[in-house]
Order: structure tokens, then sequence, then C-alpha cells
């Protein structure tokens, strides 16, 4: 829940890198956060009617409420350029976490108790810190430029961005269940992970970076500059994108103990090339472009959702495995977003 109500953390991070002042900042936190427990309470309520359990429904009134401020402290501290702190505290609950359940596995303390209890302990520890590092550097308040209307329409715009993306990252599972059974889409799922989301990753940890500092260095950005820059991202993407295919086809059978087909393993190495360089113009669209060419692009970008069931269903009926016809159908998607 705290990721989908902080659609405006990317908002924030552009305003306070382009040195806007955090008032506007406070404001919408404070909103955020009354919004947030709200929700988590009647969150809670559900889960306690559903399981009749006190712990479940407490690991929900706390979490809610936790990723918010987590999530909201990240995007702060990234705006500041604080980027080891804000990487921390948006992923560190997570990394907590994960030991956590390993070490109750592993002593057998494992169960829904004490399972939920390490979610809560985690989420409301990182969003501790988060919240000490964010107030405790504080810079003064002014009102000058605070804009609460205009970061709410930024964080928005920003919103409407990610849905493309966050849909393709599950509708041609979606879409492969439906024609060939979970079987196949278990097998399409894994070697998809380990083709894909490498280099999605590394596109990642690269738009966490280079937004703040695009904005930031906002006036020395020119088009010159822009084509250099788009050339050296085609080729660190090509190049990328070809070792790890080079290392997927050797590593990835014996590994997997499966043998996908290597036109698959190119597909789909190609869509990570794809997010790979797309890292750049989504960098200076998010760190220069206004709410209106943010939201056109986008509406744009929905489009390109229908691609992937059209190019899938035509390849489908021209004899093309189910798996690699819905590939290409992602491949088709995301390099027409």
């Amino acid at each position: 829940m705290g990721s989908e109500m902080c659609i405006r953390d990317r908002a924030v991070t552009r305003r306070l890198a382009a040195g806007d002042s955090e008032f506007g900042v406070r404001r919408a936190f404070r909103q955020r956060i009354v919004l947030s427990v709200v929700m988590s309470l009647m969150g809670a309520l559900i889960t306690f009617w559903m399981t009749e359990r006190v712990g479940p429904a407490i690991t929900v009134a706390v979490s809610g409420t936790g990723l918010v401020i987590s999530d909201y402290s990240a995007a702060v501290l990234r705006g500041r350029g604080s980027y080891g702190m804000s990487a921390l505290i948006q992923q560190g609950y997570r990394l907590a976490l994960g030991c956590i359940l390993i070490a109750l596995v592993v002593t057998g303390q494992a169960e829904l108790g004490s399972s939920v209890a390490a979610i809560a302990v985690s989420v409301t520890l990182f969003a501790a810190i988060g919240a000490h590092r964010w107030l405790r550097r504080a810079k003064p308040l002014s009102r000058k430029r605070a804009g609460l209307s205009g970061l709410n329409r930024l964080g928005l715009a920003f919103g409407l961005s990610m849905i493309p993306f966050a849909a393709l990252d599950w509708a041609d599972q979606a879409l492969l269940t439906q024609a060939a059974g979970a079987g196949v889409t278990g097998m399409y799922a894994v070697t998809k992970l380990v083709t894909v989301y490498p280099l999605l990753s590394l596109a990642s940890i690269g738009g966490f970076l280079l937004m703040p500092e695009v904005v930031r260095r906002a006036e020395t950005v020119t088009r010159g500059r822009v084509e250099r820059w788009t050339l050296l991202m085609i080729g660190g993407s090509l190049t990328a994108t070809i070792a790890w295919l080079a290392f997927a086809v050797v590593v990835i059978p014996p590994l997997l103990h499966q043998n996908p087909e290597t036109s698959l393993l190119v597909v789909l190495c190609a869509v990570g090339g794809v997010r790979l360089f797309y890292l750049l113009p989504s960098s200076l669209l998010g760190a220069l472009g206004d709410t209106q060419l943010i939201v056109r692009t986008s509406a744009i970008g929905l489009l390109s959702l229908l691609l992937l069931p059209i190019v899938s269903w035509a390849l489908g009926h021209q004899g093309v495995s189910p798996e690699l016809a819905v590939a290409v159908g992602l491949l088709a998607a995301t390099a027409t977003r």
C-alpha cells in the first residue's frame, strides 16, 4: 500500500533537487500520513474481520503507515542527494524482513504470529530511521515556491507514467496463462526473471541516481549533450544486452534444469535492453518535462499496451510457440512505450 500511496515520491525528489522549499513537501507529507492512517485502520479492521486474529490486523495498521513514511523520507533524502541513505531506507525493510524470516525458518520458529511481527518490526524500524534522518537535517522552511497543488499534479502525472511498465510486468504472464496454462507460464516467468530483470535492475539503479542529478544541472542540458548521451546509451545498452545474452545462453539451461528456446532468450534480453535504454529518456522526461508533457507521453504509452495482445495473437495464429509469441508482443509493447 505504501508504494501506491506514494506515487508522488518522484515529484518530491524532483522539487527538492531543483532547490524548492520543503514547506510544500511537509504539507503533502502530513496529508499523506492522515490518509494512510485512515486506510491502514480500515485494512486492519477488514483483516481482523476475515482472520479473527489481532496480530495480522496490527501488522496491517502499522505497516501501511510505516511504508508511507519510509517512501516519503527516502524521496526527500534522494532529492537532497543522500542517495545511500535513501536507498537504505527504501529497500532496507525488505532486506531486514528477508533476514528475519530466514532466521525464523532456520530456527524452526516460522509461524503466522512471528512472521507478521517480523513485517511490522522491519517496516517500523526503517520508517523511524527515515523520518529521523529527514527531520534531523531539515532545512529552514520557507513558504516561497511551496506549490502543493503543483506537487500533487506532478505526482499524479508520474503515477500515470508508471502504469504502462507496471502493467507490462504482469500482463504477458496473464496472457500466456490463458493461452498455454500455468506450467508453460512458470517456465516463461523464471526465464524472464533471469533475462529481463538483471538489466532492469541496472536501469533502476541508474534512474535512481540520474534523474535528480539532471534536475540539478538542468541549465547545462543542451540538445548536443542529449544527442551524445543518447549515442552512449545506445552503445551501452547494446553491449550490456549482448553480454547478458551470451551469459544467459550458457548459464540458464544448467541453472534452471530446462532448455528454453534460444529465440526466447534473445527476445527477453532485448526487452531488458530496451528498458535499460529507456533509463535516459525517462530520466530526462522526469527531470525536465512539465506536467502536461508527462501526462501526454504517458497517455500515448498506454496505447502501447494494446500491442501486447495483438502481436501475441497474430504470431500465435502463425504457429509460433505461445511463450515466444507473448515475448515478442512484450518487446513490441516495450519498444513503442
